[in-house]
């Protein structure tokens, strides 16, 4: 619910934003972020076999 009141204030027409926001693609760490997002699955099943041996060398 609450997602939909910002999407309605922040959109009021639907498509244009009714504030400017500051584009902060270039920086490093949303760089970063954007990058894992992009990846999220791959790096999931990456890790998902460290886990799974962490957890049965541990029990």
């Amino acid at each position: 619910m609450l997602g939909i009141a910002a999407g309605k204030t922040l959109y009021p027409d639907g498509h244009t934003r009714k504030y400017k926001l500051p584009d902060l693609s270039r920086l490093p760490v949303v760089r970063a972020l954007i990058w894992v997002g992009r990846h999220s699955l791959a790096l999931y099943l990456a890790q998902e076999p460290i886990n799974l041996a962490g957890i049965s060398a541990a029990g």
